[in-house]
């Protein structure tokens, strides 16, 4: 059973500075909403030798729309600088990346199994 999660309706959630850690790993979760959130400084040094997944974000196995968020200078010593996905349903909306980049493949962002769920 996966549970469920939602950061919204805030002016504005701010997850900043986390050096050789990511913001959020979420795991067989269920209707999880991520919205008007900024990342900004997350994740891995890319040039590391461990390869880490998803400097802001790694999702396994959940449902998610991510609408109306910011990512920033977010990197990953493997694959998906801001974000990675593994066969989960998603959704992205009205969200930026600026300056990601990761040691391996995906610099925003990368996506393994997944299908993408309609965001309307």
């Amino acid at each position: 059973m996966g549970s469920e999660m939602c950061i919204r309706d805030r002016d504005e959630v701010i997850f900043e500075n986390f050096t050789d850690k990511r913001a959020m790993s979420l795991t067989n979760c269920m209707n999880v909403v991520i919205k008007k959130s900024k990342f900004i400084s997350c994740g891995f040094d890319p040039k590391n030798t461990k390869k880490e997944e998803g400097g802001a974000l790694l999702i396994s196995g959940c449902a998610i729309l991510i609408d109306t968020c910011q990512f920033e200078n977010c990197t990953a010593s493997g694959n998906g600088g801001a974000i990675s996905i593994w066969e989960t349903g998603y959704g992205i909306k009205d969200s930026k990346f600026f300056q990601c980049k990761s040691g391996l493949n995906g610099g925003a962002m990368v996506v393994h199994d997944t299908f993408y769920l309609d965001s309307k």
